[in-house]
């Protein structure tokens, strides 16, 4: 017999073999045979094609040969087990196929929901000047900008509700008079007529228009969509304490009656070195442009080249940004003298113009919440979650942040009260166009980022040289799981406290100090890889994403045995109906709801399946 008809005895024996083995095979031939899930990890980077042959062809032979054909003896019954093998691979080859193209369907079919931008200014034609805002009081003041409350006071247009008649306007003025004769208040009635003409709030995602009297509880309420958590951000309707060398300014320190509402963040960059030019200021602090939305700048500077990303619900978003000439604000003297222009402070270094960006304000920052909050596990195991989704979406998008730390995120908290974190800060962030996510490390003043305490071993440890190359594709993730740390309520071991803190550049992974028994295991497991000296052994940001994912949301799926490929697309479809079902039901998502959508939106195949294999077999 030829070698060519062995091969083609031995395919045709192996379908009939898995027709045999499968039942619903023999009703649908091109149906995939469903095996058991891969009972060793696989290695990440491998193709699918060539994943089956980690056992070497000829040992496979052998094996097949010595179960399905011992009667044959000589090259024939190699060769027949050898085309028996390949029929396996042959169909487990298929079996992938099959399912990296039903995650493909899943994610087109979220990735067709485009996040909306919430935190869009409804007219176009404000805000892109400072005089459009009044300023409230200083919220934050890092090494290169400081950040204040503000709103814009924009009248919105007469509402056919709102108008009265000469005679109603009449009455009202007789009825003021007659009740101010009488020294008395004016009736219920009055208050009636007056709720008609009185300006009401309109309706906005941001309420930029904050012209209705409220209280500060109902302000808060507001701006940060929870008042059970303790971080609520007090003294929204105060002024900020005036000073003798601050009373000559004409911005507006305190809060107008009826004006309680402070629901933006104008962060001022400080510029020393850009000069007064617009085009210069924006070329030189284009690095802070990154997360704005398509309408933040207007007129010559809207098509500024620079990358751009998809808004994400844990990255912020920039709404506005602007150049203008620099302003004496509250604290200014304090806090920030030398680097105002010499208008302001005859000794300060600044230019008289510099740029502005408008956000969304935030509650707190992360290191806020975490000095009096320490949250429980599930919640914990959340919030790292969301750092990992974010930087999976900046790895997307080829940027790298390069400077994560508790201060650099901000803390909002959804409808059940659960925290919501969003990265912020990108002035140190790497977003060329030419680069990517590689940075050529020629020499000691090429800029590696920003903390140096959480800068990924690869990074820190990096000796300049010709043709030396820095990949930022996971260094983000690590600095997640020094992050983790924090988040899980104990100390961050990469800063120093005294001698007992470890240097990212040479640390052993074996003095990582120990995450307590009471933290579940995947968590663990997920935090020990990410802080994984060696790249090529560290979690990406995504599959870390995805071991959470069904940490959280997959213990059956988890406990069964043994687990299958029809076991895990049936969880996903499931996983898939429902949060359809959340998505259309709820306008504001909830912190749960985004995470699931952001998950099935990059659901990946062969990073599930890692994932999942490191859940099922890797020991911590």
């Amino acid at each position: 017999m030829s070698v060519r008809r062995l091969l083609a005895r031995g395919l045709e024996l192996s379908r009939s073999a898995l027709r045999l083995v499968n039942p619903a095979a023999r009703a649908q031939a091109g149906a995939a045979f469903v095996q058991p899930w891969a009972r060793q990890p696989l290695q990440a980077g491998l193709p699918a094609r060539y994943r089956y042959f980690r056992l070497s062809l000829g040992g496979l032979a052998a094996q097949l040969q010595r179960r399905a054909s011992r009667q044959l003896r000589g090259p024939g019954g190699a060769l027949l087990a050898f085309g028996l093998g390949l029929g396996f691979i042959e169909q487990q080859v298929e079996e992938v196929r099959t399912s990296i193209a039903a995650c493909e369907e899943i994610q087109t079919l979220f990735k067709r929901k485009k996040i909306k931008y919430e935190n869009s200014i409804p007219s176009r034609t404000s805000g892109y000047r400072f005089e459009d805002y009044k300023v409230g009081y200083n919220i934050g003041k890092g090494c290169n900008a400081a950040v204040y409350k503000a709103f814009i006071p924009e009248v919105p247009k007469t509402k056919a509700s709102d108008t009265i008649t000469k005679k109603e306007k009449a009455e009202v003025v007789n009825r003021q008079a007659k009740s101010a004769a009488r020294g008395q208040c004016v009736s219920g009635e009055d208050s009636e007529v007056r709720k008609k003409i009185s300006i009401t709030q309109e309706n906005s995602s941001l309420s930029f228009v904050i012209l209705k009297k409220e209280t500060l509880t109902d302000s808060l309420r507001a701006c940060e969509g929870d008042t059970s958590n303790p971080l609520r951000a007090s003294g929204g309707g105060s002024s900020y304490p005036l000073r003798a060398f601050e009373e000559d300014t004409n911005y507006p320190l305190k809060v107008p009656e009826g004006e309680t509402s402070y629901p933006l963040a104008l962060k001022m960059l400080w510029n020393i070195n850009a000069g007064s030019s617009s085009d210069a200021i924006l070329t030189s602090m284009v690095k802070e442009l990154v997360p704005t939305i398509p309408n933040a700048l207007i007129g010559e500077f809207g098509g500024m080249k620079g990358k751009k990303m998809k808004p994400h619900p844990n990255i912020i978003q920039v709404v506005r940004a602007f150049v203008d000439s620099v302003p004496l604000l509250p604290g200014a003297w304090m806090e920030y003298p030398d680097v105002l222009p010499t208008r302001l402070n005859p000794c300060g270094l600044g230019y008289n113009h510099t740029l502005f960006l408008v956000m969304k304000s935030y509650p707190c920052t992360l290191q806020q919440y975490l000095q009096v909050c320490i949250p429980n596990k599930e919640c914990a195991t959340v919030m790292i979650l969301q750092l990992l989704e974010g930087v999976d979406h900046l790895v997307q998008h080829g940027i790298a942040h390069r400077d994560l730390k508790s201060d650099n995120i901000l803390v909002e908290f959804d409808s059940v009260g659960c925290p919501r974190l969003v990265i912020t800060d990108f002035g140190c962030c790497l977003a060329e166009e030419s680069l990517g996510l590689k940075l050529p490390f020629t020499s000691n003043d090429v800029n590696r980022g920003g903390n140096i305490c959480l800068m990924a071993p690869e990074i820190s440890a990096a000796i300049p040289g010709p043709g030396v190359i820095i990949d930022y594709n996971k260094s983000d993730a690590w600095s997640v799981g020094t992050l983790a740390y924090e988040i899980l309520g104990l100390r961050n071991p990469f800063y120093g406290y005294g001698m007992d803190y470890l240097e990212s550049w040479n640390y052993q992974e074996d003095k990582l100090p120990p995450l307590p028994g009471s933290i579940h295991r995947d968590v663990r497991l997920v935090v020990k890889r990410l802080l994984c000296r060696d790249p090529k052994r560290r979690l990406s940001a995504r599959v870390a994403a995805d071991m959470l994912h069904l940490h959280l949301w997959g213990p059956e799926l988890l406990a069964s045995t043994p687990i299958t490929v029809e076991n895990v697309f049936r969880w996903l479809r499931c996983q898939t109906l429902l949060t359809l079902l959340q998505v259309s039901m709820n306008h504001k998502l909830p912190v749960e709801i985004e995470l699931k959508r952001s998950f099935l939106a990059n659901l990946s195949f062969e990073e599930l399946r890692l994932g999942l294999d490191l859940l099922l077999h890797v020991k911590t």
